[in-house]
């Protein structure tokens, strides 16, 4: 018969700290899963999750559950298709810029600052609706100083000067 391996207290201590861990953080999983809008499917045919901000002031979206993190929704201006061309075509225009997907209904996109941060944006158009979510979050940090917020709205602008 073969002895049980001993464990040294590191590897005790390791998996102690992974069960709690884990112990700790599944009731946040659950919250941040639920806060999930699906949109339509992504240029590879795969469900985009559209998450909540989180609680933090770096990020907002027309989908927040918090009024201080919402702003409005983008009317569709023509097609599905023309108005997320025509959010690229913005995006695109900007600073220090990268589109990352883009399909007919959504685009998601990088902007990063002078000092390297990146923000992640993403629009979703509803053709049923007759609207384009937009979400704004820093990766990093948490507070923006409201550069999301005023990112959102100056693409708003464009996107509106245009129709």
């Amino acid at each position: 018969m073969r002895a049980a391996p001993v464990q040294s207290p590191a590897s005790r201590v390791r998996r102690t700290c992974a069960a709690a861990a884990l112990v700790l953080l599944l009731p946040w999983t659950v919250p941040i899963m639920a806060n999930e809008i699906q949109a339509p499917d992504d240029a590879r045919g795969n469900a985009v999750a559209f998450p909540d901000c989180p609680d933090t002031p770096n990020c907002v979206s027309s989908l927040a559950r918090d009024a201080a993190r919402r702003v409005q929704p983008f009317p569709l201006v023509g097609t599905a298709p023309e108005s997320i061309g025509r959010l690229a075509t913005i995006i695109l225009s900007m600073p220090r810029t990268k589109v990352t997907e883009k399909s007919e209904t959504f685009i998601r996109a990088e902007f990063r600052s002078v000092l390297g941060f990146v923000d992640d944006v993403t629009f979703m158009a509803l053709p049923g609706e007759g609207i384009v979510h937009v979400r704004s979050a820093s990766r990093t940090g948490t507070w923006d100083l409201g550069v999301n917020r005023r990112r959102v709205e100056r693409i708003r602008k464009r996107y509106l000067e245009r129709g």
